[in-house]
């Protein structure tokens, strides 16, 4: 798992440590056997899958582009005010984190979708909840009706289970919406990735300034 960290922390400058990559990996569902077949020297064979597989991708979505589709990039993001935490200053090799903990307030889970015509094209929310199959259902049908009716529209989403549930795969089918699903293990692909990061660190900035003064806001 340290190699395998360390390869991500390289190749997409991160800052991911074993632990923190084990946990990511064990909310995606990927069990600790199916870790080590991706760790260590390439497989060929699964290297020449991986490429067909991106080559089929590309070719739908170039077919969804030639019927003038909307494209869309999405994917579930939570926002939990008591995990927000910040670093301060501190000598040198001596960091000194200072962790913020909210006493009230339930987190919130947002799905959100970009695309590279109109930025962020709709974003649905629930309160201290995760998001289940028919709240997938409900963003996919207002997706629809913001949408003209007979312009098709291509959703592309990770390989959760919630995201292929038969309620999901009915309602995309009923309202015109072909789903995409992103390749296992590579959600640099996804472009909604980066926008759901830019909007965590805001939010936390925001928690943390406003908890270190408090007493200036009450």
């Amino acid at each position: 798992m340290e190699e395998r960290a360390t390869i991500f922390n390289q190749r997409w400058n991160l800052q991911l440590t074993r632990t923190k990559l084990g946990q990511l990996y064990r909310k995606q569902g990927i069990s600790q056997q199916k870790m080590k077949c991706y760790v260590g020297k390439p497989n060929p064979e699964a290297v020449g899958v991986q490429m067909e597989a991106i080559r089929d991708l590309n070719q739908r979505i170039h077919a969804l582009r030639q019927r003038g589709a909307l494209l869309v990039q999405a994917d579930a993001c939570v926002f939990n005010p008591r995990k927000a935490e910040m670093k301060t200053w501190a000598p040198v090799g001596e960091p000194l984190p200072l962790r913020f903990r909210w006493e009230h307030g339930k987190y919130t889970a947002c799905f959100g979708g970009i695309s590279s015509e109109d930025g962020v094209v709709f974003l649905h929310s629930v309160e201290g909840r995760a998001f289940t199959g028919a709240d997938i259902e409900k963003y996919l049908q207002e997706l629809r009706d913001q949408t003209d009716s007979e312009r098709p529209i291509g959703v592309f989403l990770d390989n959760a289970k919630i995201h292929k549930t038969p309620g999901v795969k009915e309602t995309a089918q009923r309202c015109n919406i072909e789903l995409l699903f992103n390749l296992p293990y590579r959600p640099d692909l996804n472009g909604i990735e980066r926008f759901w990061g830019l909007a965590k660190s805001a939010y936390r900035k925001a928690i943390c300034f406003y908890r270190a003064n408090a007493q200036i806001y009450s």
